[in-house]
C-alpha cells in the first residue's frame, strides 16, 4: 500500500478519535480544508512541517503519525532495555517513580 495512503488513513483515524473535524483541524493549520482532505486521502503528499504541527494539535508523536507505533524504534534496544520498557508501560502512572519517568523520557527522547 501506498505509504501516503496509509499515512491518511492513520492520520483520519486520530482526528477522529480527537473528535475534530477536517474543516477544524485545517483552519489551526492555515491551509484549505481540499488541501487537509488531500492528506488523508493520501493524494497530497504531505510537508514535514505540516507533520510537526499536526502532532503537536493532535497531541501525539511525529513517529506514531508516520509509522503508526513506536515497535520500529525499540529494534535499537537490548532484549533486557525492551523487557523494562514493557515492565514501565505496566506500571500505573502514580505508580512510576518521578525521577524514573524522568530519566526514562530523557533517555527515548534522544531518539
Amino acid at each position: 500500500m501506498n505509504i501516503y495512503i496509509e499515512f491518511g488513513r492513520r492520520l483520519a483515524f486520530i482526528r477522529q478519535n480527537s473528535k475534530l473535524s477536517q474543516s477544524q483541524i485545517a483552519q489551526k493549520l492555515n491551509i484549505a480544508q481540499s488541501t487537509y482532505a488531500g492528506y488523508e486521502k493520501g493524494v497530497r503528499k504531505i510537508p514535514l512541517e505540516i507533520i510537526v504541527q499536526l502532532s503537536k494539535i493532535l497531541n501525539i508523536s511525529p513517529t506514531i503519525l508516520i509509522l503508526g507505533d513506536e515497535a520500529n524504534i525499540v529494534k535499537e534496544y537490548t532484549i533486557s532495555e525492551q523487557e523494562l520498557i514493557k515492565k514501565y508501560r505496566q506500571l500505573t502512572a502514580g505508580a512510576r517513580p518521578a525521577s524514573f519517568s524522568a530519566s526514562v523520557t530523557s533517555s527515548l527522547s534522544s531518539f
